[in-house]
């Protein structure tokens, strides 16, 4: 007939019965207002869906990542102050749609020397003489 008959007393012992070791870390008042909070939602909305959020909106839409995707493939080594300033977007908000929705990480390059074979007997007495001074010499790294 459409109307839907509950007893709350009687779902916390069939949800303790069929679920006894997660019952067992939920004490019975938690259990009742979440039932209760549930029933209301569904008698207000027919769903158990979260309500309608009234916070600001978000700017992570499908067109600004697009765009986006579109401006780091054109250029990937703009920054994200950059890119942001572009999109007239926070750096947060880029930031985020470059690592959580493109799927990149930022880095910088860093150029460093080459080393040769050569090179090894030189860096060797280097570090030698670097550690005989260390312990003769406490103001050595000062």
């Amino acid at each position: 007939n459409g109307e839907w008959n509950y007893s709350i007393p009687a779902c916390i012992a069939e949800f303790q019965e069929a679920y006894p070791g997660v019952a067992a870390n939920h004490n019975y008042n938690n259990l009742r207002k979440t039932i209760q909070y549930t029933i209301s939602l569904f008698d207000e909305t027919g769903s158990i869906d979260h309500r309608p959020r009234s916070g600001r909106p978000t700017v992570r839409n499908e067109e600004n990542i697009n765009n986006i995707q579109a401006v780091v493939e054109n250029n990937p080594s703009k920054s994200i102050r950059k890119l942001s300033q572009q999109m007239e977007l926070s750096y947060g908000t880029c930031q985020r749609i470059l690592k959580q929705d493109i799927g990149l990480r930022a880095y910088k390059i860093q150029a460093s020397h080459k080393i040769f074979p050569v090179d090894f007997e030189p860096r060797r007495n280097s570090c030698e003489w670097f550690n005989a001074n260390l312990r003769d010499n406490d103001d050595l790294l000062d």
